[in-house]
């Protein structure tokens, strides 16, 4: 029922998946004379490691180049993080026609990437690192509905009728809501004609999944301006939820649980892009060097504070803001663990990594989880199988 659900949600969430960025720009600017060559489309698409169990995000001997900082700006917990390549990783693969056929938006994730920045972006990096260093960062609001919704039904106590009320306040809502349970997957012998009978038949855990959902994506796609970005930031959290939820039961975790986690560990993108959209003149060309600069070095960082002031289960908030260093996530590092387990495989299911996909049986999420050989085993097959039918579910 669940994997039928998640299923209905992409398809909820514009049909294919693949579909939404066949015509992003590739960004072809000509580099300074002081800047090296940017990436190529082969280098970018390179595999995130040239080793099996090197770790996408850690390396604990690299250091941020002075020179992306501003002074007295303090240096962001990512970059700590970078690969232990010259090679890169990727934050996301586009959207496909098919699991592993991607060109790629942005490139996140290079631990030389500021040598590929030309001077502007340089400046405009380092305005956005003063701005975090006083931790004045952009916070977009959720549909405040939605979330008052999403509390509600995390309350052991809490009552149909009062669920009822606060959802017909709201017209779009409301109209989503029974759209959803006269979908195929819900839909009886007579269909649901009001909110009542549209939360009776989803169901509380159903419902606060689809406000999570909903929520998500319109912080996400609301604004119009970098929206070939945004959209591949919603394609990246809906896929690793989904293989967080499809791997949460070989892993000994709870698949619903695991699927919020997936779907909000990245909300720090949010805000990065809300900065990015203040920052940047309109009808100037955004590299995806750039974009993939700032999520790499902030977006950990912006989770946390966002998570803040979203209010979010203190569970969700503690890995929005810690992931990729998951042993050092101060409430559940397993959490963090399955979380980041789950980012690395979409990145290689999206680079059709195939050698590197099966490789990562060794990947040090699994040994810090503790599983054994025909759970890691287990772990690939599920999130394949989730990969798959979130790129080509109708």
């Amino acid at each position: 029922m669940w994997n039928a659900f998640t299923s209905w949600l992409a398809g909820l969430f514009g049909g294919k998946p693949a579909a939404t960025h066949t015509s992003a720009r590739t960004h072809r600017s000509t580099p300074s004379a002081s800047s090296p060559a940017r990436p190529s489309s082969s280098q970018t698409a390179s595999s995130p490691s040239s080793s099996p169990s090197a770790d996408l995000h850690t390396n604990p001997s690299f250091t941020e180049p002075k020179s992306a900082l501003p002074s007295g700006a303090p240096a962001p917990a990512e970059a700590q993080q970078a690969g232990s390549t010259e090679g890169t990783a990727l934050a996301a693969a586009q959207p496909a026609t098919s699991p592993g056929h991607s060109s790629r938006l942005y490139v996140e994730h290079h631990n030389r990437g500021d040598m590929y920045l030309e001077e502007k972006e340089r400046e405009l990096l380092a305005r956005i690192c003063a701005r975090i260093a006083k931790k004045d960062l952009e916070l977009p609001q959720l549909p405040s509905t939605s979330m008052a919704v999403i509390d509600m039904t995390s309350k052991n106590s809490a009552e149909i009728q009062d669920i009822v009320d606060l959802i017909e306040s709201d017209p779009v809502l409301s109209s989503e809501l029974v759209k959803t349970a006269n979908s195929a997957l819900y839909s009886g012998t007579e269909a649901a004609e009001t909110i009542s009978q549209a939360v009776m038949r989803l169901g509380l855990r159903n419902l606060r999944t689809l406000m999570f959902s909903l929520s998500m994506r319109s912080a996400v796609l609301r604004d119009k301006r970098l929206s070939h970005y945004a959209e591949e930031v919603w394609r990246q959290s809906y896929s690793t939820a989904s293989i967080a939820r499809a791997i949460a039961k070989p892993i000994g975790a709870d698949p619903d649980r695991a699927f919020l986690l997936g779907l909000l560990a990245d909300i720090g993108k949010v805000s990065l892009l809300a900065m990015l959209r203040k920052e940047i003149p309109k009808g100037t060309e955004v590299s995806p060097v750039l974009v993939g600069r700032v999520f790499y070095l902030f977006h950990e960082t912006a989770g946390a504070r966002l998570a803040e002031a979203w209010n979010l289960p203190a569970d969700i908030a503690a890995v929005a803001g810690c992931h990729h260093r998951y042993e050092e996530n101060p409430r559940d590092p397993k959490d963090a663990a399955l979380v980041s387990l789950a980012l690395r495989l979409d990145i290689l299911l999206g680079q059709d990594q195939g050698t590197e996909y099966r490789s990562a049986t060794h990947a040090p999420e699994m040994d810090y989880l503790q599983l054994s050989d025909e759970k890691r085993r287990e772990v690939l097959d599920a999130a394949y199988t989730a990969f798959t039918q979130s790129v080509t579910a109708e």
